[in-house]
């Protein structure tokens, strides 16, 4: 799928990133990006693409990169923080990871996004706790 600059194009490539379709995306949110490079919300969603596509250390590194640009101004969105969770979590940074859920927490309102962010917050708990075995 090639995505120019319309409000319709923009709106079907958001319609396919929520619905967990990051491999058809990310070449477009590439795109995206290397046009408006300090868009937090086009920062968050290649980050994303780049979290669930990435098949290796550095790409995943690359992921956490733009997801923290996008967390990074007090206006950030709560779905934001839980994406970065989710990074943090599979990179290994468990206390990171725990921190971003309580954002995301603190953060999430009435039309945030729901995730099973207890379920994340769980994972990483049993991970600190496998740690120091």
């Amino acid at each position: 799928m090639v995505v120019g600059q319309s409000k319709n194009d923009l709106k079907k490539l958001n319609t396919l990133f929520w619905s967990g379709n990051y491999r058809e995306v990310i070449l477009n949110y590439a795109e995206l990006y290397n046009q408006d490079r300090k868009n937090e919300d086009i920062n968050f969603k290649y980050g994303t693409c780049l979290l669930f596509e990435s098949d290796s250390i550095n790409k995943l590194e690359k992921a956490i990169g733009h997801l923290k640009y996008a967390c990074g101004k007090e206006s950030s969105l709560a779905e934001y923080h839980f994406f970065l969770g989710r990074a943090l979590h599979r990179f290994g940074d468990f206390e990171g990871a725990l921190a971003q859920f309580e954002s995301y927490k603190i953060k999430k309102n009435k039309t945030s996004v729901e995730f099973n962010v207890e379920l994340y917050i769980s994972y990483c708990n049993e991970s600190l706790k496998l740690k120091e075995l």
